[in-house]
């Protein structure tokens, strides 16, 4: 293929922004939404995170990109930002773009206090990433290596015989599993051992 229809199809690869209000109505479990409180105390230069809607569907099954936008201004519930990162998909977008959205898109919203690194690597079985959730998880204080967040996710019905079958584990960036299971932010912020989801309250919840 040459490089002129290469560049146009890749132009076909559009997207729209979630709406995340909508989808913490219906899946509030994987779609966090931040408080009116956050919201109206977003200044110019602070980072948000959007949920970018790949249209059509790739392929390989992604249908959407997490990206941190920088705000630029702010008017009311319409915001202007820089997209901070290069999409690994979608090309008609790219780093130093102005991004338009409104407060309803905001997925999450970075402050000081988020100051773990998100792209250290977590061992997740393979049941919890191709079923996309998580509802177990324990953290091993033996690290390999300074990018071994030292987190272990699992589905939760693993037995031993999967467990011991070293094929069905994965190496995972924190941040992919946030995509799904945006509830652990917080748990990967803490110093506790294990994690268990309560599905009444929403949350996880520390675990014996």
């Amino acid at each position: 293929m040459d490089s002129f229809h290469k560049s146009k199809m890749q132009k076909e690869i559009g997207y729209t922004l979630e709406n995340i209000i909508e989808q913490n109505k219906k899946y509030p479990r994987h779609f966090m939404k931040p408080t009116a409180l956050e919201i109206n105390s977003l200044h110019p230069g602070d980072m948000v995170k959007l949920i970018f809607l790949i249209h059509p569907p790739l392929e390989n099954g992604c249908n959407g990109e997490r990206m941190w936008v920088v705000i630029d201004s702010i008017k009311g519930d319409n915001f202007v930002g820089i997209l901070d990162n290069d999409p690994c998909f979608l090309t008609t977008i790219k780093a130093g773009d102005k991004i338009e959205f409104q407060a309803k898109n905001i997925a999450s919203i970075m402050t000081s206090s988020k100051d773990m690194d998100f792209e250290k690597f977590a061992v997740i079985t393979k049941k919890a990433f191709e079923k996309r959730e998580i509802n177990f998880v324990i953290r091993d204080v033996d690290l390999c290596d300074e990018k071994d967040s030292g987190w272990q996710l699992f589905y939760g019905d693993e037995d031993d015989d999967y467990l011991e079958d070293y094929n069905n584990a994965m190496l995972i960036p924190l941040s992919q599993a946030l995509d799904f299971e945006p509830l652990l932010e917080y748990v990967f912020m803490k110093n506790g051992r294990s994690y268990e989801f309560n599905e009444e309250s929403n949350t996880f919840e520390e675990a014996e």
